[in-house]
């Protein structure tokens, strides 16, 4: 009788296990999602910060055209790319952490197996 408790305990353990490591499966494979997201989203932004630096002096040019003086136009243009540098910079950040926690998440999984 004691053994077939013991069978069923382990069992049921087994069951378990197979759930959680189902979970965890699911749950690396919605980070892998957000990874390749983060991803995007900062190469889009990294892009765009080339594209600004790019047309840096046509900009300038355009701005100047419209009457305004160059040291305004200037600065317009130059205060677009600091904001564009700081959103690549919290897109990178981002994509660092997502990568960080899927990791952790393959880690997890490993030492549950």
């Amino acid at each position: 009788m004691r053994t077939h408790v013991f069978l069923l305990a382990v069992l049921f353990a087994l069951a378990a296990c197979g759930r959680d490591d189902r979970r965890l499966q699911a749950e690396i494979s919605e980070q892998e999602k957000r990874v390749v997201r983060a991803r995007t989203v900062y190469l889009l932004e990294q892009g765009r910060m080339d594209a600004l630096k790019d047309s840096l002096e046509i900009n300038i040019r355009h701005n100047i055209s419209l009457s305004l003086d160059s040291t305004t136009a200037t600065s317009i243009e130059n205060e677009r790319v600091v904001l564009q540098g700081t959103i690549v910079e919290a897109a990178k950040r981002n994509l660092d952490s997502q990568e960080e926690f899927l990791a952790l998440l393959k880690k997890r999984l490993q030492a549950h197996r």
